[in-house]
């Protein structure tokens, strides 16, 4: 079977994680906010290398059309 992955909820809601926070002096907003913050750069950044690798194919002659990879779609 098949378990999924908690939650960011669920784990700032473990004991021990809690525990963890308030040694370091942090409460569970400043961790939901530092992975909103990361989780915007990922985003941010996968644009980013999307839009080089299309300008490269684009200079090559390359279809990013249909079936995308591999000239698959040319």
């Amino acid at each position: 079977m098949h378990q999924r992955e908690p939650t960011l909820d669920e784990l700032l809601n473990e004991p021990i994680i809690r525990q963890v926070m308030i040694a370091d002096g942090h409460e569970p907003d400043d961790i939901r906010l530092l992975m909103r913050k990361v989780g915007g750069g990922l985003d941010r950044r996968a644009s980013g290398q999307a839009k080089l690798a299309a300008g490269i194919m684009q200079s090559r002659g390359i279809s990013g059309g249909a079936g995308g990879c591999c000239g698959a779609g040319a």
